[in-house]
């Protein structure tokens, strides 16, 4: 999955929580990374690079440029 937001927080704090599955609990996510436009079109799924594409257009066409690197 990919996500798209505006926020500013610590990945070192951040806990996605757990679930339990036959009495063991998992994490809910297994990473959670910042990356730019280039390295998520790289290691995403290939049906799901039209996401970024979609998203840089969204803020080119709102005059926000700033993303990761």
């Amino acid at each position: 999955m990919a996500w798209a937001v505006e926020t500013d927080f610590d990945l070192e704090t951040f806990n996605p929580g757990t679930f339990t599955l036959y009495g063991r609990e998992y994490p809910e996510i297994d990473r959670v990374v910042w990356m730019g436009p280039d390295d998520a079109r790289e290691k995403l799924n290939p049906a799901q690079i039209v996401f970024v594409d979609r998203l840089m257009d969204f803020l080119e066409l709102n005059g926000q440029e700033e993303v990761l690197p």
